[in-house]
């Protein structure tokens, strides 16, 4: 499961602009000309997806409805699929309702395979019918990330960041009955204070939480202050013990990005801060549970790269399949694939392309994944593999 992304400001933030996936509904309203009675204008974009086999997932849309003349109302709902996205069902009560360009209280989309749907970051808002009704769930804090294995879900709230300086503390939260109830773990993850600037710096765009089976899950914390080393805090047995593993993580704390794969091999990106649309970004890879650590080469700024990370872009989500293949997405970065363990990384063929960016790449298992393309003027598009990421179709989405 894919963990949360927070805003760039700061995790005390109550609600959350969808800023780069948003603007593009939002304004993709004008109409050319004037008339006496303008037709409203309607546009439907796919934000997020996350798949719990290679046929049932969930995916968040965005409903923009407006005039020529006004912002529109937009509208926020989940629908879930049974057939890997080929096609969603008609959307059931509205998770949130709002003004177009407003804040959201909600980022990501969870599911399980007996109709419990989670929206959150940083907010939590679940329904238990596939989304034909919704109530909040009040954890407080910001919820940071949210992970799902069977009726068993995890969440991670972070509090204590309402002002600079300050510490923020790190709670995790776990429920045996897909949500219904909510209780703090008994055995909380070894660190759980992070000072202010650290969790702020990564809040905008990194995994804090990953579940890779129903026993084993990693928390990921930033760099310390002045360190090039995250923190990969793990379990084995279902959160009864954990241990903590220093991962490299050369460029900071701007982004960070985790993924196993299903052959146990452990990836790990970092970006730094991003600027003129560009990010410097390095990966390392485990294959033995972060004992030791291959890293691959970075790239360095005003430079053209061949090698390692391309700078182009941003880093906003990272999917392995095995020791070898891995993909990243993010702003202005088209879905970037590397076959080599890394060694170089290629854009993959078809998608629109770094003007317009990716939202999310995701796998069931090794060989079924997906990938969203924001396309232009808000029409998004999801892309589906079956083989591991060898060769990629479009999906039509609504």
């Amino acid at each position: 499961m894919r963990a949360v992304r927070q805003p760039r400001n700061h995790p005390s933030i109550k609600c959350l602009t969808v800023a780069g996936l948003v603007a593009a509904a939002a304004f993709a309203q004008s109409s050319a000309g004037i008339a006496a009675r303008p037709h409203p204008v309607v546009v439907t974009t796919l934000l997020r997806v996350a798949f719990t086999s290679p046929s049932r997932g969930v995916g968040l849309f965005l409903r923009s409805v407006s005039q020529s003349s006004d912002r529109g109302r937009c509208l926020l709902s989940a629908r879930t699929t049974v057939d890997g996205g080929t096609r969603f069902q008609t959307a059931g009560r509205p998770i949130f309702t709002a003004v177009c360009g407003s804040s959201y209280p909600v980022s990501q989309v969870a599911s399980d395979d007996a109709g419990d749907l989670f929206a959150y970051a940083p907010g939590l808002i679940e329904s238990q019918n596939d989304g034909r009704h919704w109530q909040r769930v009040r954890l407080g804090g910001t919820i940071m990330a949210l992970a799902t294995e069977g009726r068993s879900a995890w969440a991670l709230r972070m509090t204590g960041c309402s002002h600079y300086p300050g510490v923020c503390v790190l709670t995790l939260f776990v429920s045996t009955d897909a949500g219904r109830s909510w209780h703090a773990a008994t055995n909380q993850p070894p660190r759980r204070r992070l000072a202010y600037a650290v969790a702020a710096s990564a809040a905008s765009g990194s995994t804090w939480l990953l579940r890779s089976s129903a026993t084993s899950a990693t928390v990921v914390l930033p760099p310390s202050a002045g360190s090039t080393a995250a923190i990969l805090e793990q379990t084995s047995d279902a959160g009864r013990s954990w241990t903590a593993e220093k991962a490299p993580c050369s460029e900071g704390g701007g982004a960070i990005d985790y993924s196993v794969a299903s052959s146990g091999a452990q990836w790990l990106a970092c970006a730094g801060e991003p600027g003129a649309g560009e990010q410097q970004k390095s990966f390392a890879v485990s294959l033995n549970r972060g004992a030791t650590w291959r890293q691959g080469p970075s790239c360095t700024l005003a430079t053209r790269c061949d090698k390692g990370m391309p700078i182009n872009g941003s880093l906003g989500g990272l999917a392995a399949t095995n020791a070898s293949t891995a993909f990243y997405v993010g702003g202005r970065s088209s879905l970037t694939a590397t076959r080599n363990g890394g060694r170089s990384w290629t854009a993959e063929p078809g998608f629109s392309g770094d003007a317009s960016g990716t939202a999310e790449v995701t796998f069931a298992g090794a060989g079924d994944g997906w990938a969203i393309d924001l396309g232009v003027g808000g029409h998004s598009v999801l892309w589906r593999t079956r083989d591991g990421g060898a060769h990629w179709t479009r999906v039509a989405t609504p």
